[in-house]
């Protein structure tokens, strides 16, 4: 067999169904049938999403993973109210956030 009929898939096997080149047949690999082609479903993360730049962390996160904002809430002077890490103003009383 010539280098063009390679190229152009001819050659031996072909009218027995290809041969020993079913193997390359590109098709799912045995034990992955379900998700071939599909992308892999994962679990829910839950996610808390930075006031300062809208980033979504993980829920455990302490500093915001794009713009370093801290992520734990503080509590206002004045009425104990939990302001986030971006917040100027507490959004109960008003008060500026020292």
């Amino acid at each position: 067999m010539s280098i063009f009929e390679k190229l152009m898939g001819g050659g031996h096997g072909r009218r027995h169904g290809g041969g020993h080149h079913e193997r390359y047949d590109n098709g799912p690999p045995a034990n992955q049938t379900e998700t071939w082609g599909r992308a892999p479903q994962s679990a829910a993360v839950p996610t808390m999403t930075c006031i300062a730049c809208g980033t979504a962390n993980t829920a455990t996160a302490r500093f915001c993973q794009q713009c370093g904002t801290s992520l734990i809430p503080v509590q206002c002077e004045g009425c104990k109210a939990d302001m986030l890490g971006g917040m100027k103003f507490c959004g109960k009383c008003g008060m500026e956030r020292k």
